[in-house]
C-alpha cells in the first residue's frame, strides 16, 4: 500500500479560506452540528476559544476532520491560527471523534486531582452558578432551568479546570470534609456543600462555615429554635420532596440562609440570591 505523504503547516485560516474549504472539500462528512460551531464562534470572537486548532485533509484534498472549526471561523469572521494537516489516509476519519469525550473531572485529574474528581468538579459548577446569579426562585423550587445557562462540555472543563487550579489544596480538602459529613447525614448535597464551603474559603471565614455545618450534621444538643436545627429539619423535609433534581441550589440557598441567621459578624453576600427573595426567607 502507498504511504501517504503528511504536510504540516501553520496557517492563519480566514473567513474566506474557512468557506471555501467547506463548500469544495467538504465531502463525506456528517452534517455540522449549528449547538456545536455557534458555540466554537461565540468563544472566537470572545477571545476565549482554546479548542483543538487542527484541520486534516486527506490524499484528494477531502477534509476529514475539522468541520465544525471551519464553520466558527466563517461564521464569526475572525481569522485562527490552525495546524493544516494534510495527505492523512482516507481510513482516518472512521477513528476520529469516536472516543470519549473529556469530562470535567478528567480536566482537573490532569490539574492534579486525584481522588473525589467528580465532587470537586460538580461543587465548582454550582458556585460558578451561585456567583453568576442564576438562583432564581423557579429554578431553587425545581419548576425550571430559567437562568441556569447550560455550560457546553469545552466551556465546562476549561471553567472546572481554572477554579481548581486557583487552589487545588482547598478543593481536595473541602471534598474530604463534604464526603464525611454526607456520611454523617445521607440527605446532604454534595455539590451544595462543595460550593457552600469553597466561597467561605475565598471569604476567610472557612473555619466558621465548616463548624457551622458539621455541628448541624452533628445535630446533637442543639436547642428548639437553633438556626442549624431548622436547617437540618428542612434538610430532611427536601430528601423526601419532589425537588430531587434540584436539591444543589435549593440547599445552597438554605445554608446561606440559615448561616447568615446565626452569624452576625460574618455572613456570605446575598446579592447572588436577589433574584429569589423568598429564598432568602425559606419556610418550608
Amino acid at each position: 500500500m502507498e504511504e501517504s505523504q503528511h504536510t504540516f503547516q501553520e496557517t492563519h485560516v480566514t473567513p474566506e479560506m474557512a468557506s471555501m474549504w467547506l463548500e469544495n472539500n467538504n465531502v463525506g462528512n456528517r452534517p455540522p452540528k449549528p449547538s456545536v460551531w455557534k458555540h466554537y464562534s461565540r468563544m472566537m470572537r470572545e477571545g476565549t476559544w482554546g479548542g483543538t486548532n487542527i484541520v486534516i485533509f486527506d490524499k484528494n484534498q477531502n477534509l476529514l476532520d475539522g468541520q465544525h472549526r471551519l464553520k466558527a471561523v466563517a461564521d464569526c469572521g475572525i481569522p485562527q491560527a490552525f495546524q493544516i494537516i494534510r495527505g492523512a489516509d482516507s481510513i482516518a476519519r472512521n477513528y476520529l471523534d469516536t472516543g470519549r469525550s473529556r469530562s470535567a473531572s478528567d480536566s482537573i485529574s490532569m490539574s492534579g486531582a486525584t481522588k473525589n474528581q467528580s465532587a470537586i468538579s460538580a461543587g465548582l459548577v454550582l458556585h460558578h452558578h451561585w456567583m453568576e446569579g442564576a438562583f432564581t426562585s423557579d429554578v431553587c423550587a425545581g419548576h425550571s432551568n430559567l437562568g441556569m445557562k447550560k455550560l457546553h462540555a469545552s466551556e465546562r472543563n476549561a471553567l472546572v479546570q481554572r477554579l481548581f487550579e486557583k487552589d487545588p489544596e482547598a478543593c481536595d480538602l473541602i471534598s474530604q470534609k463534604a464526603f464525611r459529613m454526607r456520611s454523617k447525614f445521607p440527605v446532604i448535597n454534595i455539590s451544595a456543600l462543595f460550593a457552600f464551603l469553597y466561597r467561605a474559603k475565598q471569604k476567610q471565614m472557612f473555619e466558621e462555615a465548616l463548624y457551622f455545618v458539621e455541628s448541624a450534621v452533628a445535630g446533637d444538643g442543639l436547642p428548639e429554635l437553633d438556626s442549624r436545627r431548622l436547617m437540618v429539619q428542612s434538610l430532611m423535609k427536601i430528601s423526601v420532596s419532589k425537588l430531587k433534581n434540584r436539591k444543589g441550589p435549593l440547599i445552597l440557598a438554605l445554608l446561606v440562609n440559615f448561616y447568615n441567621k446565626r452569624n452576625t459578624e460574618v455572613r456570605y453576600t446575598l446579592t447572588k440570591f436577589k433574584q429569589c427573595p423568598d429564598l432568602l426567607n425559606f419556610k418550608i
